[in-house]
């Protein structure tokens, strides 16, 4: 009977364990953090002319890892209460209850501390230091302001453009003009991404009590500027890698054609401001930022 009933409770907690894990890697936004680890390892590359170490690339992308899925935890368990409002957010680990915000916190505190330390065995102080900065504003500085001042989505792109500079300081030890463009690039394309996110969603966000631009634009005329303004910008900023010689000729070639594209989708979404429009710039930009690290890396790298 005894023997019954073991073999019952194990086979019962096995779907619970994996459940568990699932929402422990719904925490860490896993899919999203793909993209702030195709950064720093973009970084990293151009940044190692004597050659790419992969025992170290290895270990900072995995500090990186930790970290942003620390950042990622400690900010659901910071607005759990918002994300119970909200449609598309309402499913998510803290907001739907199944996950504590105090284990949410302690989960992410961990990563965001271990990640870092990953980071500093592998790469250096630098790196480690522009990692926890990135971190502190994204967890303590840019999360708190959402809900208080549309300035969020400019706060919010500094430490969402750090990550190819932790990957070009584990690589040299430093920074320099040529990494600081990566940064720009990633800066100004973070507006018209994130302008297309809380304007397909702008009923949620205001549901939620967050401030993002498109919510309190009534007409939509300030989303529509600074999106085409740092379109535009991004044009001669995602040139200047191969101003700077850490690309050749057919990243400058690649990169003027997506950042044209770009520009292209952002007008479009821009004068029209419907929905279907802003959905189509947002999987653009999910083509032209990843299409920006191909390049850089197809020029780079002897292939």
């Amino acid at each position: 009977m005894n023997v019954r009933v073991d073999a019952k409770s194990a086979q019962d907690a096995g779907p619970a364990v994996l459940s568990r894990v699932a929402d422990l890697a719904a925490l860490m936004k896993l899919r999203l953090n793909l993209l702030v680890l195709a950064a720093v390892a973009t970084g990293y590359v151009l940044g190692a002319t004597t050659g790419v170490s992969l025992p170290q690339l290895g270990w900072v992308l995995a500090g990186v890892l930790l970290a942003g899925g620390g950042s990622s935890a400690l900010n659901m368990a910071m607005e759990a209460e918002r994300d119970r409002l909200m449609d598309r957010t309402r499913h998510r680990p803290v907001a739907a209850g199944r996950i504590s915000k105090d284990e949410a916190v302690l989960f992410g505190a961990l990563l965001s501390f271990a990640g870092v330390g990953v980071v500093a065995l592998g790469g250096g102080w630098l790196a480690a230091t522009l990692c926890a900065t990135t971190i502190a504003l994204y967890v303590a500085v840019y999360t708190p302001l959402k809900t208080r001042s549309t300035l969020n989505t400019w706060v919010g792109a500094i430490p969402g453009a750090l990550p190819p500079l932790i990957g070009w300081a584990a690589a040299t030890g430093g920074l320099s003009m040529p990494a600081l463009t990566l940064f720009g690039i990633i800066f100004f394309w973070q507006f018209p991404h994130f302008f297309a996110i809380a304007s397909i969603y702008k009923d949620d966000y205001k549901r939620g009590g967050f401030k993002m631009l498109p919510v309190v634009d009534t007409h939509g005329l300030r989303t529509a500027h600074q999106t085409l303004i740092c379109a535009m910008a991004l044009i001669p900023v995602s040139l200047l890698p191969a101003v700077t010689r850490i690309a050749g000729p057919t990243y400058f070639t690649g990169a003027f054609a997506l950042a044209m594209i770009y520009l292209v989708f952002s007008v479009r979404a821009s004068i029209t401001k419907a929905t279907p429009a802003w959905r189509d710039l947002l999987r653009t930009s999910l083509i032209v930022l990843p299409g920006f690290f191909v390049l850089m890396m197809v020029d780079r790298l002897p292939l």
